[in-house]
């Protein structure tokens, strides 16, 4: 079977195949699905271990318990990390 499409309705599909591709191709594709274990989210935070072991213990921290394993969601970390912003007062 043979189908044969005019030159707009080329243009349109392809029109249509760009918009869905731009927010892949601009690299926004579920960056915020990502999930830490504490090593990789001290890199992520710049901070030591030991303190992000401080913050769970203090229950600062959003984490989750995973199979006893400790996990922390980059979203939740955003957030959180928005919530402690302090503004300068200069």
């Amino acid at each position: 079977m043979k189908i044969e499409l005019e030159r707009e309705d080329l243009k349109h599909i392809a029109k249509e195949v760009a918009e869905m591709l731009k927010p892949l191709l601009a690299g926004n594709n579920k960056k915020d699905d990502v999930i830490f274990d504490v090593g990789s989210l001290s890199e992520y935070l710049i901070v030591s271990k030991r303190f992000i072991y401080e913050r769970i213990h203090r229950n600062e921290i959003p984490y989750y318990k995973v199979g006893g394993l400790l996990r922390f969601s980059k979203k939740d970390i955003d957030n959180w990390l928005k919530a402690n912003y302090v503004p300068s007062t200069k």
